[in-house]
């Protein structure tokens, strides 16, 4: 979507044909390459690759938060039963209000008033 990639400039996509994105070899470089711990999923079909993905990433070590208010299906029972699977799973679901503050962690960081601007 063009606005989405106007704010990821420098950012190449990564193509994929599994539903898990772990079944992408480039994706599992770059995630190697970034050497984090957590990773915060969002996109498509939440019952299907963000489901597939988040047990994967569990599977392999990683702490996962689904962010339920920015995944989807093509229909809402299939994302409802795709985050219930999810938590079901030991899979966190959040938000991302609550996943931004964490990020935040204080109203003293830098960029608390922007942010908390983008919300509200």
């Amino acid at each position: 979507m063009p606005e989405i990639a106007q704010l990821l400039t420098g950012y190449e996509p990564l193509n994929k044909a599994a539903f898990s994105c772990c079944g992408a070899e480039q994706f599992n470089t770059k995630l190697n390459e970034l050497a984090r711990q957590q990773v915060l999923l969002c996109g498509i079909e939440a019952h299907v690759c963000i489901y597939q993905t988040a047990v994967d990433l569990l599977r392999k070590g990683y702490y996962v938060d689904v962010i339920a208010d920015a995944v989807s299906s093509r229909t809402l029972e299939n994302k409802q039963i795709g985050l219930e699977r999810m938590a079901a799973d030991r899979i966190n679901i959040s938000c991302v209000e609550m996943a931004l503050f964490e990020l935040l962690k204080t109203a003293e960081h830098e960029r608390f008033k922007q942010i908390a601007k983008l919300i509200k």
